[in-house]
């Protein structure tokens, strides 16, 4: 029996009203935390791994079989989900919020639900 995944996500497409088959997860972890004072942009990110979501709308392991080993505890992760990728591939090409991103604090396992949905 494999161990469970440090990070998962499930993506659901509320419009739609069914999982959000496709849509491209990027994870990265943040290198150094900026100064309170530092401009929000000056955070820097390392790529960590990618995924697409399942036909369940899940991505349950970022790593695609690769050793996460190397996650931090304590670190802060980002989630960045493509949704503009995601609902052209359905033929919505308006959509409000293109990507949508997601920052954790990695503690033994996580998991992040995403429920988008366009105008």
């Amino acid at each position: 029996m494999s161990a469970a995944a440090p990070i998962t996500t499930h993506v659901l497409d509320t419009a739609a009203g069914r999982p959000a088959a496709g849509v491209p997860v990027r994870l990265a972890v943040q290198l150094a935390r900026p100064p309170v004072e530092a401009a929000a942009d000056s955070t820097e990110w390392r790529p960590v791994a990618s995924s697409r979501t399942d036909a369940d709308g899940r991505c349950k392991d970022l790593f695609g079989g690769a050793d996460s080993a190397h996650l931090v505890a304590g670190a802060v992760y980002r989630l960045s989900f493509d949704l503009h990728a995601y609902y052209s591939a359905a033929g919505v090409h308006d959509c409000f919020f293109p990507t949508a991103e997601v920052h954790v604090l990695k503690r033994l396992l996580f998991h992040a639900s995403l429920s988008p949905s366009r105008p």
